[in-house]
């Protein structure tokens, strides 16, 4: 076991977690001002206290910090997510003059905040007897982190089975013998060790992580089961003096293995699939923890075990170094959706799945050419489309003659505005303005799906990149540092595609009367468009065909306009909830001529 793993299992064999009730209203808080937003932040963090400087020197020791454009981050291991959680739990033990264990306890029903925990524990008293460590006794830890954090903590002390009269006889639960295997929580309400092995395991097995906050099974019993307990009935049959940590030739160790041992008398036999539903219930604690902190969170790839923490600024990272290289929000977790705000998003989803039937019924999997009518189906990414029977070059998204898009051309790029005069009808009737409604939706759907489908093949196709740079340099007898333009080229496209596509929900949810917000947006949301659809083209190239100076100037040009479209809406722009931020000047007239004066950018 690696030096890491062991401090990991170390603090993971034994402490509680408890619930903390998170409001909705905060998640489902808009994500405009920022400047506001990252005010509270400097003040309460998500341990709160002054405990942040503590984790962040723990944490930072093995991890390495990253940008993703001007966000810092770092991505950890779980041990480190451990020792956050130590440093947390010490600080308060030491303050409170309470076992680790029950300052983590209390921490978690304090939903990990310092600041909330302290409030809440000198005002009235209650958050001990909610948490459920009221019957909890002892006061703060001298024995070693690595012993006490290990489930040896002799601060928690277990009650003895009673013996005489007052022996335990029957298991309340099963009415069998517990003559000489009943067991308790800090409360004193025994039962038999089968009893309680089947209720820990059940309470894993149904509930998930919020078996970490499993009480007493007693009935209107609040206690909450301490870790040491759960490492005794689910743990190895040796968690006693004969476990890792007994293993070290200690004084101290002997001396914790004798008082459990006392306050334990009796080993339990387990078997695997205990010991599975005890190491998910280690695991789940730090899930736990991740949950409830504002710079913690697992990263959703798939397969992943990797932990990103950032800034209280940052929104959305990267799995990258080192990582799967999944981009996702640091707030909700869900995909990158800069500028949608988290709560834009979930609205948008509820409304797709409320719609989708008629969307999916209207949208078909292909379209007719809209000069020889033969159905064509998009295999590519790019919007650039081009008929095999009768050579008609037009435009997927708005099925628009192609060259009324070119720059060549002088013509607009106008498939990602939303004309409200195409639709049929403009009276003020309720079927009208229903039917004007979902052409609306129809308009902003067919574009975030159709961008939605182009990031999935710009995926697909980034990940045969490296194939493809072999061959070039290969065939170019360059080194590699020359032929990594082309992945950076198609990585930028596939987060210009997530973009673009969150771009049609910060639209759609966007005030319509806020003419010249939509106007500064859309203007920025064309250029972008423009610029994707160039590079998306060049990246789909045949190798003999591509200019490398090329790809790398739409490149750097294309970076240029998402960075500018994210600032523009996140800074500049008015959402129909009603949250209007502060304006921030953005130089639009500089960019748009820039663009005019570009050279032709149409591939051909």
């Amino acid at each position: 076991m690696s030096e890491d793993e062991e401090e990991e299992e170390n603090y993971l064999c034994s402490e509680e977690e408890e619930n903390y009730v998170y409001s909705e209203d905060e998640d489902d808080e808009e994500e405009i001002d920022l400047s506001e937003r990252s005010t509270k932040r400097k003040h309460v963090d998500s341990g709160g206290m002054n405990l942040r400087d503590r984790a962040d020197s723990t944490a930072s020791n093995s991890g390495r910090n990253h940008r993703l454009g001007d966000s810092e981050f770092v991505l950890i291991e779980r041990s480190d997510v451990a020792k956050t959680m130590a440093a947390k739990a010490q600080e308060v033990s030491e303050l409170l003059d309470v076992s680790i264990s029950c300052a983590e306890a209390l921490l978690r029903g304090a939903g990990w905040s310092s600041e909330r925990l302290l409030e809440a524990y000198w005002s009235n008293g209650s958050l001990a007897t909610n948490v459920g460590v009221d019957t909890w006794s002892g006061g703060a830890n001298t024995a070693k982190d690595s012993d006490v954090l290990c489930g040896l903590d002799s601060k928690i002390p277990l009650p003895k089975r009673p013996s005489g009269k007052n022996a335990i006889k029957e298991c309340q639960i099963c009415f069998g013998d517990a003559s000489n295997n009943a067991l308790a929580a800090p409360c004193g309400h025994f039962f038999c060790a089968h009893c309680y092995t089947a209720y820990l395991s059940q309470k894993v097995q149904d509930e998930g992580q919020a078996c970490v906050t499993t009480q007493c099974p007693e009935d209107k019993c609040t206690t909450l089961i301490p870790p040491n307990l759960w490492n005794h009935v689910l743990g190895k049959k040796e968690v006693g003096p004969t476990s890792h940590i007994a293993g070290r030739k200690t004084r101290r160790s002997a001396r914790i293995n004798t008082e459990i041992e006392q306050h334990v008398p009796m080993q339990i036999d387990t078997d695997e699939n205990n010991i599975q539903y005890l190491e998910k219930y280690r695991k789940y604690r730090i899930d736990h923890f991740i949950n409830f902190s504002k710079e913690l969170r697992w990263c959703p790839g798939a397969h992943c075990e990797k932990v990103v923490r950032a800034g209280p600024c940052v929104t959305s990272v990267k799995c990258y170094p080192n990582g799967c290289n999944t981009t996702f929000c640091m707030k909700c977790g869900e995909e990158a959706h800069q500028p949608a705000s988290c709560g834009l998003l979930r609205r948008w989803q509820e409304k797709c799945q409320n719609e989708s039937e008629t969307a999916n019924w209207i949208l078909a999997n292909t379209k007719r050419c809209p000069k020889c009518q033969t159905r064509i189906e998009k295999n590519q990414g790019c919007n650039h489309m081009s008929c095999s029977q009768c050579k008609h070059e037009f435009c997927w998204m708005c099925m628009g003659d192609w060259n009324e898009h070119g720059a060549s051309t002088g013509g607009y790029y106008k498939c990602n505005k939303y004309d409200p005069m195409k639709s049929a009808e403009n009276d003020d009737s309720d079927t009208a303005r229903a039917r004007r409604e979902l052409d609306r939706y129809l308009h902003f759907y067919k574009r975030y799906h159709g961008h939605d489908q182009a990031q999935k093949f710009a995926i697909k196709q980034l990940a045969a990149t490296e194939k493809r740079m072999v061959e070039l340099q290969e065939s170019t007898q360059g080194s590699w540092i020359d032929v990594q333009f082309l992945k950076t080229a198609n990585e930028m496209v596939v987060d210009c595609r997530r973009t673009l596509k969150s771009t049609y929900i910060f639209g759609y949810y966007l005030d319509q009367n806020a003419n010249k917000q939509r106007e500064l947006f859309e203007n920025l949301q064309e250029h972008l468009e423009r610029f994707t659809e160039t590079l998306s083209e060049l990246t789909e190239l045949p190798l003999d065909k591509m200019d490398r100076t090329e790809v790398v100037n739409i490149t750097r040009v294309t970076e240029s306009f998402l960075h500018n479209l994210i600032a523009g809406a996140e800074n500049g722009l008015e959402i129909a909830s009603g949250l209007t931020p502060s304006l921030q000047s953005n130089d639009l007239t500089a960019e748009k001529n820039y663009v005019d004066n570009k050279k032709s950018l149409s591939v051909k």
